[in-house]
């Protein structure tokens, strides 16, 4: 008797923490902010990315841009709004497996993208530098010296004069491939493919058909983890292009797209630590909004204003 009194005391206890572990239901302030964040932002991220990629076609400004990794950039961001939807639905009815991909689409759709495009632009200009050292035909390089864009050009090995030697050749060869679109690609391939074995292979069975989980501090950990990692490629790029000439204005894209959304990223990390006043813990208000400003900030600098800057004369 005694034992299965204990047995039942235990059972009590373990509901009641399952109780408290669930979070709250979203206060219909907080769901009024995640429905503007929504109606809002959703159209003007949709209107001027297609706007960007039609004025793309015409504007060699925007057009030296690497487009593959600007358009897995835009999908990423999309994604961000899941956040606001997880408010409006209820956080205990959002499905687990949706929330844990979102780190997916931050790490993979955004902080990725721009990392490459960054280590793409230093190999171009390291390349472009390479042929010019060489006295290629500079009219066969993509659109200038400083562009992003490698685009379909004719083999720059063909130009090299007969003088030149095969360690020359070879060496243009391998910058070329580390400065191509390709390279990048194949860079994106490698790390989506290690955050989605990290992320799921060992918690999908256990998220299955899962809703209402909380963030885990080993999810905090992993995701600063990550972007501590990319910031740090980031800034070693920028660091090495500091004196390089910005003629299209990539440079300054990149280094301020590091710059400002990293602050709102560990202001995030912060506020959403600390829970001033529980506001998050009892619904109502969601740090992640800061997640979703720092896309905001994002998407400004990389689509509107380079927008406004195709049209200057």
């Amino acid at each position: 008797m005694a034992f299965k009194t204990c047995i039942d005391a235990n059972l009590t206890e373990l509901a009641q923490a399952r109780i408290d572990d669930n979070p709250p239901s979203t206060g219909d302030a907080n769901k009024g902010i995640a429905i503007l964040i929504l109606v809002t932002g959703l159209p003007i991220h949709i209107f001027f990315f297609v706007w960007y990629v039609k004025r793309a076609k015409e504007s060699f400004f925007l057009g030296r841009r690497n487009q593959p990794m600007m358009i897995l950039f835009f999908v990423g961001q999309m994604f961000q709004y899941s956040w606001a939807i997880r408010e409006i639905v209820g956080r205990d009815s959002f499905p687990c497996v949706w929330q844990l991909s979102l780190w997916i689409w931050l790490l993979g759709f955004q902080a990725a993208p721009l990392a490459i495009r960054s280590i793409l632009f230093y190999n171009r200009l390291k390349f472009n530098k390479l042929v010019a050292s060489h006295k290629f035909d500079l009219a066969t390089t993509s659109g200038g010296v400083y562009a992003e864009n490698g685009g379909k050009k004719p083999s720059l090995v063909s130009s090299v004069s007969a003088s030149s030697s095969k360690i020359s050749a070879k060496k243009l060869h391998r910058y070329k491939f580390f400065a191509s679109r390709r390279f990048g690609l194949y860079l994106w391939i490698l790390w989506i493919s290690i955050l989605l074995v990290d992320t799921f292979a060992a918690r999908m069975k256990d998220l299955y058909q899962c809703t209402g989980c909380k963030l885990t501090d080993t999810d905090l950990a992993f995701v600063g983890a990550v972007l501590v990692f990319v910031g740090m490629i980031n800034g070693f790029t920028a660091w090495k292009l500091r004196r390089e000439p910005d003629v299209l204005k990539i440079k300054s894209e990149l280094g301020v797209n590091m710059i400002l959304p990293a602050i709102l990223y560990a202001l995030w990390f912060l506020l959403f630590l600390m829970d001033i006043n529980q506001v998050h813990e009892r619904g109502r208000f969601c740090w992640h909004y800061f997640l979703i400003l720092a896309n905001m900030v994002q998407f400004v600098i990389l689509i509107p204003l380079q927008l406004r800057y195709s049209y200057q004369p």
